[in-house]
């Protein structure tokens, strides 16, 4: 390279770090753009400058200690990176975007210090930037063949890195002389053992000593293992912070969670057809954006134009995963939206310890926010198979009700079947219940907990230290049994009964009298109830239910009233010697408490006679005279009867009733109010139990047993064989994509569906491919199956107005778990929410 060139090249990377520094976005984008190689640009090394420029900036006020002196101040060389100096100023949109360029999470300054680190001793790092450096640090580490050598990193830099600042631990000892002269390298060994267990896990965690005596320095000295462990990320830390965050009460909790959820390009907005306030989307931004870019330059296929009539040059947000005209299944108005970005890895949302936070929080500030709706509609998104499955079962459940009834009422069909169908049912529910109880009191025993730390990690964020939960709080968590898991047992001893008993009689044609009413009458509620958890009902459905839960305490007193009303009919006995006295009078008080249905001769226990006037048949009203026997005074009973009319009459029907319904419009609206709260807890709470059934455990134990996402296809002969269950499955591909090829650039859905499901299993498992002759005639049947199914599917919901590319979406993220082309351990969590003020 040459000298000029080399200028440049300087000369761009100082503008990169300034760039960074003040949050510049666009600069920072022109930048890149320029540069070809954004990898060498975004982790450009600047020499001559300090990641913190005022030192004394950086510092606790609270701390023993100020952050070390600069470098250049005791004749050392010093450099940054824009990373770095971006994550230090607090710019989190700065950061996202070199992070998307490929900056390195890992690099490190002249002070060892990398952009996790530096952060943590800024006062400007806000949440959304922690949360941002942990998932990129995260996923680092997932990435193969990391090297275990704790220079590796510093190898790899620039090779002017070598002569700016040896990085070895005489330096370090150099710089504390300067402040402990009585301190010498020797007496290292003379360290206490919470020290040296420091220097132990700063080697195994790839640390750097410079970084250990600059954060030791900032601390004041006070650092000891656990500090400086919690210092770095680890794979449970975000997942402990998250939680904290949404278990914390107060509005500095709220502030935190809410600023979760932050515009990807500030100020930038975007149009996109949706109806509701906000649309969570799963996706994998960098993947897509150079999807995007390799569409838009390679052009689209010559035909097209032929077929379709918009022919228009294509713009990035016409053909990238956020374009919701090919998720939306009915049509949607075009609105303005802003792109928002929660820096978390999509399964984190899934959770059980992030399902019971929200379930449990008594925030309700945050659980308005639209960080808490972003990730319980991101964890809805990837258990959407689960619950459709419930949802089905009670569709076939109730079916099969509605097929008994008939079936023994005319007679003319066999309802057998359908009765073994309600009784597998039944045993499922039966199972999910059982396991859920025995989980939940196995979690609550000491032996599930001895090896939890009870005490809580330490961080830092904006410059205040914050105490994390401790491990039993993220761990083996269970959902609590409630009144619902009361109801739930009730239906299952009801049903079994309703079921076992109506097998005996069924061949007689009788309906069994006593269970089956309540068991079908409570299945038809509990659809309605299983539903609560869908976007078009629950905000709508859980308001009135908490309305009604919230009268509970009129309910309670208007009973009394009613009890005392009766009380007093009963011993006043108008109605002489009735079979079932106290129901009578109980019935008759009702009636006329809450209904307003009477009749006054009824009530007062007198039948109205006729007689002959005229020769037309006249009503003759019965005389007070006659209510009750008593001769001394016989219109006291007819006086008494009045009284306790008129005292219901106006004490209940009147007074109360009207009552009833102020009360219960007062909490509607209440409630109506906390919607979304409501709508978040019922979500997490649907979704937690969902999460310990014991299938779901299963299914995600053989998922991590035989699903390795980075495995290709399996070597020779056993890639011929499994073949032939790509060939069966094929018919699966006209399902999952377009029909037109080219009709946006995510065409490999299919391939990327048998890369996780049938290539992986079979490279890491080969003799699975022992079987694939076998499978392939089952796999063949289900997926001609599935190819008429979605046939039928289709012609029915385009018939009605429903779009295509929306109901092959919503096939392909509920069924084979694919969001655009990419799975959801792949995705972060997006959202799109609409700018009008009139919404928000």
């Amino acid at each position: 390279m040459s000298t000029s060139a080399e200028s440049d090249k300087e000369e761009k990377d100082k503008m990169l770090v300034e760039a960074a520094r003040c949050g510049e976005l666009n600069q920072v984008k022109e930048l890149l753009a320029d540069d070809g190689d954004h990898p060498c640009l975004s982790n450009a090394l600047v020499s001559g400058q300090e990641t913190f420029p005022d030192r004394t900036l950086a510092a606790d006020g609270r701390s023993r200690g100020f952050i070390p002196r600069a470098r250049a101040a005791i004749g050392k060389s010093s450099w940054t990176r824009p990373l770095i100096a971006a994550a230090v100023s607090g710019h989190s949109h700065v950061a996202w975007e070199l992070l998307r360029s490929r900056a390195d999470v890992n690099a490190r300054d002249s002070d060892g210090l990398t952009a996790l680190s530096a952060a943590f001793c800024s006062p400007d790092c806000d949440i959304h930037m922690w949360f941002l450096l942990h998932h990129a640090a995260d996923q680092k580490r997932k990435e193969p063949c990391q090297s275990s050598d704790p220079g590796s990193e510093i190898r790899k830099d620039d090779e002017r890195t070598c002569h700016m600042l040896p990085n070895t631990q005489a330096d370090i000892w150099e710089d504390q002389q300067c402040t402990k002269p009585d301190q010498s390298p020797e007496t290292h060994a003379d360290l206490p053992e919470e020290e040296k267990r420091t220097l132990h896990m700063l080697s195994n965690a790839h640390a750097d000593f410079r970084e250990e005596e600059f954060l030791r320095t900032f601390l004041g000295g006070n650092m000891n293992a656990r500090v400086m462990a919690d210092i770095r990320a680890d794979e449970r830390r975000t997942l402990r912070m998250l939680v904290t965050l949404l278990r914390g009460e107060g509005q500095i909790f709220t502030e935190m969670v809410g600023g979760l959820l932050k515009e990807v390009e500030p100020g930038c907005y975007r149009s996109e057809r949706l109806r509701e306030r906000m649309r969570t989307v799963l996706c994998d931004y960098a993947w897509d954006r150079q999807e995007v870019q390799s569409f838009l330059l390679r052009g689209r296929p010559a035909f097209r134009k032929s077929i379709f009539k918009d022919d228009r040059a294509k713009k990035p947000e016409d053909v990238d995963g956020f374009n919701l005209s090919w998720h939306n299944m009915p049509y949607a108005p075009e609105v303005q939206v802003s792109l928002r970005s929660l820096p978390i890895a999509a399964p984190l949302a899934c959770k059980p310890s992030v399902l019971a936070a929200l379930a449990e929080t008594a925030n309700e500030e945050t659980l308005q926010t639209d960080a808490v709706e972003a990730i319980t509609a991101a964890a809805w998104l990837q258990l959407r198979v689960a619950t459709g499955v419930d949802n089905f079962l009670n569709c076939v459940a109730l079916g099969c009700l509605c097929l008994v009834t008939w079936a023994c009422r005319k007679g003319d069909l066999d309802a057998q079947p359908a009765l073994w169908v309600l009784a597998m049912i039944q045993f499922k529910e039966g199972v999910e219940l059982i396991s859920q109880l025995g989980f939940f009191c196995w979690s609550c025993l000491p032996c599930t907990r001895k090896n939890a730390q009870s005490n809580g990690h330490v961080d830092r964020v904006n410059g205040e230290d914050m105490k994390l939960l401790g491990d039993e709080d993220i761990s083996f968590v269970q959902p609590a049994p409630s009144l619902e898991t009361l109801v739930d047992l009730f239906f299952l001893v009801a049903g079994s009964f309703a079921i076992y008993r109506q097998m005996d009689i069924c061949s007689v044609g009788e309906l069994e009298p006593i269970f089956l009413p309540g068991f079908c009458s409570m299945y038809w509620l509990r659809l309605m109830y299983s539903l609560r958890g869908e976007r078009w009902l629950g905000p709508y459905l859980l308001p009135i239910l908490s309305a009604v839960r919230d009268t509970g305490a009129f309910f309670f007193v208007t009973s009394l009233c009613v009890a005392s009303a009766t009380h007093a009919y009963v011993i006043m006995n108008p109605r002489g010697e009735d079979e079932y006295p106290i129901y009578s009078s109980f019935l008759h008080t009702v009636r006329l408490a809450i209904f307003g249905d009477f009749d006054l001769f009824e009530y007062q226990g007198q039948d109205t006679t006729f007689q002959l006037v005229d020769g037309e048949w006249a009503p003759k009203d019965p005389s007070p005279k006659a209510v009750g026997e008593d001769p001394v005074s016989p219109y006291r009973p007819y006086i008494y009867l009045q009284l306790c009319f008129f005292g219901t009459g106006i004490g209940i029907t009147v007074l109360l009733m009207n009552l009833l319904i102020a009360i219960l419009s007062q909490n509607y609206e209440m409630q109506q109010d906390r919607a979304q709260g409501l709508f978040v807890q019922a979500r997490a709470r649907m979704l937690l139990e969902v999460q310990r059934r014991p299938w779901m455990m299963v299914a995600r134990w053989l998922g991590r047993k035989l699903l390795a996402p980075d495995d290709n296809q399996p070597p020779p002969p056993y890639l011929h064989l499994a073949k032939l269950a790509r060939i069966a499955l094929s018919p699966l591909k006209i399902v999952m994509e377009p029909f037109v090829p080219g009709a946006y650039y995510q065409k490999n859905v299919f391939d990327r569906f048998i890369q996780r499901a049938l290539w992986s299993p079979v490279a890491k498992y080969k003799f699975l491919a022992l079987g694939m002759p076998v499978a392939s005639v089952v796999l063949l049947a289900g997926s001609v199956m599935g190819l008429l199914a979605f046939t039928v599917i289709v012609l029915v919901l385009t018939a009605v107005g429903f779009r295509l590319t929306g109901i092959r979406h919503t096939l392909n993220l509920s069924l084979f778990g694919l969001f655009g082309d990419r799975f959801a351990d792949e995705c972060e969590i997006f959202a799109l929410v609409r700018t009008d003020p009139a919404l928000q």
